[in-house]
Formats: structure tokens, sequence, C-alpha cells
């Protein structure tokens, strides 16, 4: 019996770069003929067409399904709830924007199956291409957090990662209400990670200016050793 690798898409305003990122997840998943996938798209809120998308590729292939979010609550919530709709023996989070190369699956499922790890993570080497303010942005948290916070959070990691079945459930266990995914992930063992870099295909990054620094704040808070004073 195949092993089934449910993966996870949250979006915001995607309509333009999922059908590319769909085509390209298609080419791999032919690939991977020892495994049977699922395709879970969470629309979290989307002011497009990133639904009817959604629903339009839901008609034609079996195995994509969709949740959509009555609001946008954010990416977190939106990965939250496609790992309380996933079944899949693996569980994979990626990005629609094909940033996150659906061509390193093969590779991210032989390290867990051959190598025993429990998790592979991704981290992006190189910021080509990102608006440079939000790269600053980036760098300063990644700095703040190495100096609050025991978890080792490398700069550059990404939401991209593979995951067995018993590392999702343990992650749907805890009762975290502001989930920071990159900092949850790291207080489980065995986890391995691969280095990449893409550019975005579609559409436009959707987290910016306030919230994107309302995010960062509210992880530091999360995940802070030191004492704030206010």
């Amino acid at each position: 019996m195949k092993e089934r690798i449910t993966v996870i898409v949250p979006c915001y305003n995607e309509q333009e770069a999922f059908p590319v990122f769909y085509r390209e997840l298609c080419r791999v998943m032919e690939e991977m003929k020892d495994c049977e996938f699922e395709v879970i798209g969470v629309n979290d809120g989307s002011e497009d067409d990133t639904l009817s998308v959604l629903k339009e590729l839901a008609e034609k292939d079996d195995r994509v399904r969709y949740v959509s979010l009555s609001r946008n609550f954010g990416k977190e919530a939106a990965i939250y709830a496609g790992l309380e709709y996933s079944s899949g023996d693996y569980v994979v989070i990626m990005d629609a924007d094909l940033q996150d190369p659906p061509e390193l699956l093969p590779g991210m499922l032989s390290a867990v199956r051959e190598e025993e790890y429990d998790s592979v993570a991704t981290r992006r080497v190189s910021r080509k291409g990102e608006p440079p303010v939000r790269s600053f942005f980036a760098r300063m948290f990644y700095r703040l957090i190495h100096r609050i916070s025991r978890a080792e959070i490398v700069d550059g990691a990404r939401d991209y990662r593979l995951m067995t079945r018993q590392f999702a459930d343990s992650i749907l266990k805890m009762g975290e209400y502001n989930r920071f995914s990159k900092g949850l992930f790291l207080l489980y063992l065995r986890l391995s990670q691969i280095n990449g870099s893409c550019l975005r295909e579609a559409g436009e990054m959707s987290l910016r200016g306030r919230r994107y620094a309302n995010s960062d704040h509210l992880y530091c808070a999360v995940f802070s050793q030191a004492p704030w004073i206010f």
C-alpha cells in the first residue's frame, strides 16, 4: 500500500500563483510514483479569486481539497487548519509562490525515511529579489530572537518542511493560540535541514508593513527568555 503525502498550501491572494504552483507540483507528484498525494489549499480570507481557483482544481483533480477560512486569520492559522484536515502519513507545508521548490520533495522524503528524521526543514540562503525593507526587518528579527531566546532559529528559515504523521499530530496537540511554527517545530528533536533559494513566480507578497512588524513583535514575545518592560 502506498504511503500518502499531504501537501498543505496556505493561500492569501494567490489566484495567479496557485495554478503555476499546481503545475509544478503535479510534475513532481508524477515522478514520485511510490506515493499517493493529497493537496490541501487553505484560503486565508483572500480578496481575489483564490477560492474559485481552488474549487476549480478540486473539481478536476480528486487529489486536491480546499479549506476556506471565514476571514484573513494569518498564515499560522492557515497552517494549523491544514494540519487539522490532513490525513497523510507525511505532511508537507509549502507556499504557493514557488519560493518553496516542489522538486526538493523527493530528497526531503528520503531524509525522513532513510535517515529516520521526524522532520526535514528548509532554509533560504539568499534574499535576492526580496524588497530591501523586508530583508532588513527579517535580518533584524533573527538577530533579536537569537539574543533573547534559546530557540536556534536560523536566518532564512522557512515554513517549507516535511514531517511525519506523529510529528504533525504532536504539533496539533500543543495549545498555543499565538503560534510561531518555526519555533514550535524546534521543540522536537531529529530535525534535518535543506538549503535553497528561489524567487516568487507570480503574484505579490502579502505580508507587509505594520502587520509584518506586529508578527515579529509577537513571535519575539512568545519565545523570549528575557523579561519585557512596558
